[in-house]
């Protein structure tokens, strides 16, 4: 699911993606550089590389914000971005 709002002078997106939640133990590493998160025996799944860390990277350039939440029900994962608008 993708959504684009506002939010005061924010332009917000927002992308829902349904599967496994972030363990709070890590959430707050995910958008740092050559994270991963690959269950042991399955190979690439579940593999949070480097694209998180380069999509912070762009936001933080823009002068905006990103995070990662659980979606309620533990039914997946929400990322939202913040931009501000000029």
């Amino acid at each position: 699911r993708f959504r684009v709002g506002e939010a005061g002078r924010f332009l917000v997106i927002a992308i829902e993606n349904e599967g496994p939640v972030i363990d709070p133990d890590t959430a707050e590493t995910l958008f740092s550089s050559m994270v991963t998160r690959r269950p042991e025996g399955t190979g690439h799944q579940g593999h949070l590389g480097l694209g998180l860390y380069v999509a912070r990277i762009i936001v933080d350039f823009h002068g905006g914000k990103i995070r990662a939440s659980n979606l309620q029900g533990g039914r997946g994962v929400r990322i939202e971005v913040h931009l501000p608008r000029n």
